[in-house]
């Protein structure tokens, strides 16, 4: 159930982020406090709920963003913000840790961007990969860089093997927004009639947040009138 203080377009911001970003940090991760997390893409709507998640815990968080994004992750209490369109973060990270490297990676870049990171990982730490695009796996992992634990992260799969138990993570999140604990995402908001519009922004990566797309209004319907369903004994009806 929606919290009241929050907005149906905010609500909209938060299942698949903060599903993901929660059982990547906690239950993966088996995130604790003083746990150097490594965020990439962290102005993302996935990125921007595990900065909430992580710095909850108690974790230092280091994020990776392009240059006009970089002011938004240190308002949202990143602690180092670094380039994301460049490998120029790895001397970076190097340098903020004193060469200790990060204990959790939560990773959505791709290409040369995975190897790099995985450089970066303090012995036992774990990568946790939540793009589709490239071929590395826990072997091929185990074999170039020994000691870290990598996992694919798939949200579907996960809630397809037990949804009453992402549903009760679901309802814990929402009570945390409620309390203000955590807080719904920035959101870009875009008509029905706008929603192609609205992909071609996004394919473009320049939003930060989320895009939510909505109708005109909402319909409420009223204890006290008198509704007719045509085609009701059909799927939709």
């Amino acid at each position: 159930r929606k919290p009241p203080s929050v907005s149906f377009a905010q609500a909209a911001t938060l299942p698949v982020t903060f599903l993901t970003a929660d059982y990547a940090l906690n239950d993966i991760g088996r995130i604790k406090a003083g746990d150097r997390v490594l965020i990439h893409a962290v102005t993302g709507g996935v990125g921007m709920a595990a900065t909430q998640i992580a710095l909850a815990a108690g974790a230092e968080v280091i994020g990776t963003a392009s240059a006009g994004k970089r002011d938004l992750a240190r308002a949202l209490g990143v602690h180092h913000v670094f380039d994301s369109r460049s490998l120029s973060f790895v001397a970076d990270v190097q340098r903020v840790t004193n060469g200790a490297g990060v204990d959790i990676i939560l990773n959505s870049l791709a290409g040369d961007f995975i190897p790099a990171s995985l450089g970066l990982m303090a012995e036992g730490g774990r990568f946790i990969e939540i793009g589709k695009s490239d071929d590395w796996d826990a072997n091929k992992v185990a074999e170039a860089f020994p000691g870290v634990a990598y996992t694919r992260l798939y949200l579907g799969e996960v809630t397809a093997v037990d949804p009453v138990a992402m549903r009760d993570r679901l309802a814990r999140i929402l009570a945390d927004c409620e309390s203000g604990t955590l807080h719904a995402l920035p959101h870009r908001l875009y008509l029905i009639e706008q929603a192609e519009d609205a992909f071609r922004f996004m394919g473009q990566g320049q939003h930060t947040g989320k895009i939510v797309i909505t109708q005109h209004r909402t319909v409420r319907l009223r204890p006290d009138a008198t509704y007719a369903i045509t085609g009701g004994l059909g799927g939709l009806g």
